[in-house]
């Protein structure tokens, strides 16, 4: 990144006078970006001795072609010449060939106007910017009195400049953005990008920076960048005790649903990073973790999140193992556990999973011990119902399906009956046996389950059907998303 303000590619931006001699600069062996060259000034070559005034550095020099004629020195011996001096560039009026250690710009013509025209603009973008500088170091300072988080003030710069402002991780997972659609394949590598490297591996990224406010964007970057790093460790040294990072997590967790940027600051705010994945494992809250922390473990590295819905004990699982161990747990314990997360914005989805299979346990739907949401053989049927729980379409699937059966039905006594009876495959004996009934108290109870019915149980092409609609039936409904 050039130190100055101005470059050669901003001036090739903002004016339509000059074109790069691709075909004339030889690469350099450093493979720099010639056009990243510095851009103080410009000047013109006289045919009267000096030719140049003094050059100091960054100057643009317009080399017209009657200098060379009324002078009758060889343009290419001239460019290798210049190519000595600190200048940025050279530009020529001339169509003749040339290969050149520093850029060459081609113009249709050079007039005294031109030199005056470019300076001018020079000029003017310099005030433009020290105008915009004074204004971020405004943002800056004030969000830095008010220790502001990164993201409020990443909001801030964004608002103000129209640039996207997004930190990753050495790994490339986004950390803090002001982007909605910025996800962890993000690179900081692309047109209208610009980049710079913070602490720990982390880069900042501003996008979407046109050509003609590079120069701005580069400005931007090296301001925000002290800014956002100091913001980063501010964030990182507030959380000294067992209970704040505890607080931090559970209200991460509890709004993950609502507004998943604010969750993934406060996992930041924690200290947490999601580049090795998560997990979120729900526990009943009245066992002792001893009961379950083996369970836990089996897993990752716990964090304790405290209480979730008052109901559930959760924990955040980092330093994912890749294949858990089984683990056998007491008889009255059980864990709902999400998949594996590696977004910290994907939060709200795998405090929905492990919610999900937190309820469906405790209607009786799983049994006891580690259930994995990602563990499709152990969760069967419950996974195909997940992509419709809480929505109006299970609903009207159910009430299709059994739904006079639930008006009817105040005691579960027939869902618990229909239930058995389709769990063996219709099997009278097996099902009177494990439900503990006579078999005529079995046959008067599917008289009225099939009265109750549009569809016959006895068939097996309905059996399916019937089967998820009691099982989404069993189900509570989703906990709406904490707005607070």
């Amino acid at each position: 990144m050039p130190s100055g303000e101005i470059t050669l590619r901003d001036l090739i931006a903002w004016t339509d006078h000059l074109l790069v001699d691709a075909d004339g600069m030889t690469p350099h062996a450093d493979n720099s970006d010639p056009l990243e060259r510095d851009v103080d000034w410009v000047i013109t070559a006289r045919a009267t001795a000096p030719m140049l005034p003094t050059v100091r550095g960054g100057e643009l020099v317009l080399l017209p072609e009657r200098v060379m004629i009324e002078t009758g020195l060889d343009l290419g011996l001239l460019v290798r010449e210049l190519a000595n001096q600190p200048v940025a560039a050279v530009v020529l009026d001339t169509d003749q060939p040339v290969r050149s250690p520093i850029p060459v710009l081609r113009t249709a013509a050079i007039t005294g106007e031109l030199e005056s025209d470019l300076n001018r603009m020079l000029t003017t973008r310099r005030g433009d910017l020290l105008r915009a500088g004074t204004e971020i170091e405004r943002i800056v300072t004030e969000h830095r009195s008010e220790q502001a988080s990164p993201e409020a003030l990443l909001r801030a710069l964004a608002d103000h400049l129209g640039f996207t402002f997004t930190v990753l991780s050495a790994a490339g997972q986004v950390v803090v953005t002001t982007s909605d659609s910025a996800t962890s394949g993000f690179s900081c590598e692309g047109t209208g990008q610009l980049a710079h490297p913070l602490r720990k591996q982390r880069t900042l990224v501003i996008s979407g920076v046109d050509p003609d406010r590079l120069a701005l964007g580069r400005l931007a970057l090296r301001r925000a960048a002290d800014a956002v790093q100091h913001a980063l460790d501010h964030e990182a040294s507030s959380v000294q005790d067992h209970a704040t990072r505890t607080r931090l997590i559970n209200r991460a967790l509890t709004i993950a649903g609502s507004d998943a940027r604010t969750a993934a600051a406060m996992l930041r705010r924690a200290g947490i990073q999601a580049d090795g994945g998560f997990r979120v494992a729900l526990a009943p809250a009245d066992i002792p973790e001893r009961g379950i922390w083996p369970l836990l473990t089996s897993l990752g590295t716990p964090l304790d999140a405290g209480v979730l819905h008052d109901d559930h004990a959760a924990w955040l699982l980092q330093s994912l193992h890749p294949a858990p161990a089984p683990t056998v747990a007491p008889t009255d314990a059980w864990l709902a556990v999400s998949a594996p997360v590696r977004d910290a914005t994907d939060l709200g989805g795998a405090v929905r999973q492990a919610t999900f299979v937190a309820v469906a346990r405790s209607a009786g739907l799983i049994g006891a011990g580690l259930t994995r949401f990602d563990d499709l053989a152990c969760l069967g049927a419950l996974r195909l119902l997940y992509d419709h729980w809480g929505t109006q379409t299970l609903d009207e699937f159910v009430s299709a399906l059994i739904g006079p059966l639930l008006r009817e039905d105040r005691r579960g006594l027939l869902r618990t009956t229909l239930r058995g009876y389709l769990a063996f495959g219709g099997t009278q004996r097996l099902t009177a046996e494990h439900l503990g009934i006579h078999r005529n108290t079995l046959t008067y109870r599917l008289r009225q389950i099939r009265q109750l019915l549009a569809v016959d149980p006895d068939d097996p092409e309905a059996r399916l059907g019937l089967h998820l609609a009691l099982l989404a039936s069993e189900l509570p409904p989703p906990r709406q998303p904490d707005q607070s």
